[in-house]
């Protein structure tokens, strides 16, 4: 039984929720949820901090042993949030989800506060660029891909940020949704 209320963060690549997420755990006793992949660790990544690594084995005895909330394949690798994590955890717990995690936490969990991170897809895209570089442009039309995806869910969410132009704006009406939520 999971009774603490945890803070769900959803939105297209671009949308800026990482950027959100982390001014929000700066400021709030929160735990953010690690979750775990079978893809391999990027540069300067840490096992632990910023994923679970783990081989395809053992994420799908993971699986066949209920050890997540939700998991997604995405590119041909597995993702996924492990349940103890917040099972366990006296303190809110922020995840960072697809699309499809959110359904299954909105059906499953009423006690999980669910955020939308909206932004134009222009400027989605405009900060994927800028962000991904020197990746092809077949990885930033890999994640404009899910865009309407994750649209088509916003009505489903709880709150629905618009991160579009002012992040200091976005921030703040993110931290006013938690000291409503959220008890400390």
């Amino acid at each position: 039984m999971i009774d603490t209320v945890h803070l769900v963060f959803t939105g297209p690549s671009g949308s800026g929720k990482s950027t959100i997420i982390s001014h929000i755990l700066s400021k709030f006793p929160f735990k953010f949820s690690v979750s775990h992949t079978t893809r391999a660790p990027r540069k300067g990544e840490v096992n632990g901090k910023d994923y679970h690594f783990v081989s395809t084995k053992e994420f799908e005895e993971m699986v066949r042993n209920q050890e997540f909330l939700e998991y997604v394949q995405y590119n041909g690798n597995y993702y996924g949030t492990g349940v103890s994590q917040l099972k366990n955890s006296q303190k809110t717990v922020l995840l960072d989800l697809e699309y499809e995690g959110v359904l299954y936490c909105k059906k499953n969990y009423p006690n999980f506060v669910i955020l939308y991170i909206h932004c134009d897809k222009n400027v989605a895209r405009e900060r994927l660029e800028k962000r991904m570089g020197n990746k092809s442009e077949k990885d930033i039309e890999a994640r404009m891909s899910l865009y309407e995806a994750f649209n088509s869910i916003k009505d489903k969410c709880d709150y629905v940020i618009d991160n579009t132009h002012s992040l200091e704006k976005s921030k703040g009406e993110v931290e006013e949704i938690i000291s409503k939520t959220v008890r400390f």
